[in-house]
């Protein structure tokens, strides 16, 4: 297994995984990957302590809320104390990771074959639902054209993902992760996409949004 793979494969990422990944998929040297993540981290920090809010499109927004000064009690001894106003960090998720996160979505359409497509999810699928298999529940689109009725829609890969509670035990949950779609005809062309025509469903009950 890579040094990709095997951080893929835990439950939570470092900073040095964080940087792993970015030299990865960027193909540049780890030591600037570091640098990049130092400069990036370092910038919305610095805009924090000035009282500027910090929006990345599609991400979220990063500022700062303050929380007023209040009497209380030293827990130690039980004497009043007047606690500090303090300042803290608020990330709010914007739409799109918010989306990714509850709305099963198309990753990827890759042409595997002259007439094969593989439609890869960002969620695990319901491999109960009849729609992910159903040759009526895609229009696979050449060119912007519909290249006629499907010949055939195969389970292609599944995968289990931990879901975590508040103690942190781990139970895991499983589902399909991407199905194989055969067309009637070679998809030669510029562009290949694909329409969902029926709802399909996540291991979680999220429905694939129509289009």
């Amino acid at each position: 297994m890579t040094e990709v793979n095997k951080i893929k494969s835990k439950n939570s990422w470092n900073k040095t995984d964080l940087t792993v990944l970015l030299a990865s998929q960027a193909n540049i040297p780890k030591v600037r990957a570091a640098n990049y993540i130092n400069i990036l981290t370092t910038t919305i920090s610095e805009a924090l302590e000035s009282g500027k809010k910090v929006t990345i499109s599609d991400f979220g927004t990063f500022q700062v809320s303050e929380r007023r000064s209040f009497n209380g009690r030293n827990p130690k001894n039980g004497t009043p104390l007047v606690v500090p106003v303090r300042r803290i960090p608020v990330f709010r998720a914007g739409k799109k990771l918010k989306n990714s996160l509850n709305i099963p979505q198309l990753k990827d359409c890759v042409l595997i074959d002259s007439k094969k497509v593989r439609l890869t999810f960002t969620k695990l699928m319901d491999a109960s639902c009849q729609s992910l298999t159903a040759k009526s529940g895609y229009s696979i689109l050449l060119d912007g054209q519909s290249v006629g009725t499907l010949v055939s829609v195969q389970m292609d890969s599944s995968e289990e993902e931990p879901r975590p509670n508040k103690n942190e035990i781990n139970r895991y949950v499983k589902g399909v992760r991407s199905i194989v779609i055969t067309c009637p005809k070679a998809l030669r062309g510029s562009s290949i996409s694909v329409r969902f025509l029926k709802p399909h469903l996540d291991v979680d009950g999220n429905k694939v949004e129509l289009n």
